[in-house]
C-alpha cells in the first residue's frame, strides 16, 4: 500500500460502514492503521453518540466529556446524539450535562428517560438543555418520559423541523432562575414545524394539543405537513381533541395518523359524528387510519372509515392509504362480523385515481396458521384493489 492513500477512497469505504451494532469496532479498527486513517476515522467515530449517564455508568460519560474538552474541535463531529440519563440525577451526571456545552453541528437530539420526582432535580437537569437545543444546525428532538417540561424551551430550537414527545408533561411557567439561564439563546422567532409526533397516556396529549393551538403555542405550525398522534387512553375527548387539533393544521398538512377510540364505533347504527373537518384536508396525500373490530362489543370502525374517506374534498391529492387493522376474536372461519364493509372500502377506493398503494397491516394475531388464513381471507375482500395491483397485506404480531 502507497504511503499515502488517496483520502477520498478511504471516505467512501467509511461512508459506506452499514450503521449497525458492528459500525464502531469497523471504524475502531480503521483509526488503528495508521495517524492519517486515525484522522479520517474520528468524525465518522463521533458523527453518532450515545451518552449514558445513569448511576454507574457516569464514569464512561465524564471521559467522554473531558475528551471534549481537551479537544474541542471534536464537538463539530458530533451530529446526532442520544442522551440517557437517570430517573433521579446525581450531581455527576449533571457535570456531564454542563461540559456538553455547545455543539454547533448538532442535527439530531434524543433525550431519554428524564422521569423526575423533584421539581429541584427536573431544574437542574434543564438548565443545562439551552446550549444543546439552541444548535443553528438542530433539525429534530426527541424527548421522552419528562415531568413538568418547561416547554417554552423549544423556542430556542430556532432550525427544528422534527419534534416527537413521547409521554412528556409540560410546565408553562419556568422554574425558579430557568428564565435568566436561557436569556442569552433566544432566538427571533418560533421554529416552524413540519412533523409533530405526539404519543401521550391519559389526558396528556389534550393538554399538549391546546397548548400548541394557543397563542402560547413555542412552535409555528404554519407549514406543518405531518401529524401523528398516538393517545393511549381511548377516550371521546382525547379523539375529538385530536381531531381539533388536525383541523388547526389542515391548510398545510400532507401526511396524518387518525386513531379513533373504540368506544366511539357502533355496530349497525349510523357512522358515528366525525368532530374532523374533512373538508379542509385539501393536500393530504397520506393518511394512516386505525380500524378495530370488536365483534363481543358490536363495533366496527369500516363504517368510520368509509366516511373519513368519503369526506375528503379531493379524492385526487390522497396517494398512500394505511390501515392498521386490529380484527379481534377472529377464530377459524367465522368472518361473519367481520366481513361488513370491506365491499363497500373496495368499491370506494378505485375513485382515488391517484391512489398508489393501499397497504393493510393486521396485528395481535399469533397464531401462524390463523394468520395466514386471515391474510387470504383480505384478499378475497378486497378483489377491486387486488386487480388494480394497489393492495399489499401484512402480518405482525403486537404493535
Amino acid at each position: 500500500m502507497p504511503p499515502t492513500f488517496p483520502a477520498e477512497i478511504v471516505h467512501e469505504f467509511m461512508l459506506r460502514v452499514n450503521e449497525d451494532r458492528e459500525r464502531i469496532d469497523t471504524l475502531l479498527s480503521c483509526s488503528l492503521v495508521s495517524q492519517i486513517w486515525c484522522a479520517l476515522a474520528r468524525p465518522y467515530l463521533y458523527t453518532q453518540v450515545v451518552l449514558n449517564v445513569e448511576h454507574g455508568r457516569v464514569q464512561k460519560a465524564t471521559a467522554f466529556t473531558s475528551t471534549l474538552t481537551k479537544f474541542p474541535h471534536f464537538r463539530t463531529y458530533i451530529h446526532r446524539l442520544l442522551l440517557v440519563v437517570p430517573y433521579t440525577p446525581s450531581d455527576s451526571s449533571v457535570s456531564v450535562m454542563a461540559a456538553l456545552g455547545d455543539l454547533a453541528s448538532l442535527q439530531s437530539l434524543r433525550i431519554r428517560p428524564i422521569v423526575v420526582y423533584d421539581m429541584a432535580d427536573d431544574d437542574k437537569l434543564q438548565k443545562h438543555l439551552p446550549p444543546l437545543l439552541s444548535s443553528k444546525s438542530l433539525t429534530f428532538l426527541e424527548l421522552s418520559d419528562i415531568q413538568h417540561f418547561q416547554i417554552d424551551l423549544l423556542r430556542l430550537c430556532s432550525s427544528l423541523q422534527t419534534l416527537a414527545l413521547r409521554r412528556v408533561e409540560y410546565s408553562l411557567t419556568p422554574t425558579s432562575g430557568a428564565e435568566s439561564e436561557t436569556t442569552g439563546y433566544w432566538a427571533e422567532g418560533w421554529p416552524a414545524l413540519k412533523s409533530l409526533i405526539l404519543s401521550t397516556e391519559e389526558d396528556g396529549q389534550s393538554k399538549m394539543l391546546s397548548v400548541f393551538r394557543s397563542p402560547r403555542s413555542p412552535v409555528d405550525l404554519s407549514q406543518l405537513e405531518t401529524f401523528i398522534g398516538l393517545d393511549q387512553c381511548d377516550t371521546t375527548k382525547a379523539y375529538q381533541d385530536h381531531c381539533k387539533f388536525i383541523s388547526h393544521v389542515s391548510r398545510t398538512l400532507k401526511t396524518v395518523h387518525i386513531d379513533p377510540p373504540s368506544s366511539y364505533l357502533r355496530e349497525g347504527v349510523q357512522a358515528p359524528h366525525l368532530p374532523l373537518e374533512l373538508h379542509k384536508l385539501q393536500s393530504i396525500s397520506n393518511m394512516t387510519l386505525s380500524i378495530v373490530q370488536q365483534p363481543h362489543r358490536q363495533r366496527n370502525a369500516l363504517p368510520w372509515l368509509i366516511s373519513v374517506l368519503s369526506g375528503l374534498p379531493d379524492p385526487g391529492t390522497l396517494r398512500n392509504l394505511t390501515l392498521l387493522c386490529d380484527l379481534e376474536d377472529h377464530s377459524g372461519n367465522d368472518f361473519t362480523f367481520h366481513a361488513q364493509g370491506w365491499s363497500e372500502l373496495d368499491a370506494l377506493l378505485p375513485r382515488f385515481h391517484h391512489l398508489r398503494r393501499v397497504h393493510l397491516k393486521c396485528y395481535d394475531e399469533r397464531d401462524a396458521k390463523a394468520a395466514t388464513e386471515l391474510v387470504s381471507w383480505l384478499h378475497s375482500q378486497l378483489p377491486i384493489l387486488v386487480n388494480k395491483g394497489l393492495l399489499s397485506v401484512e402480518h405482525f404480531s403486537g404493535m
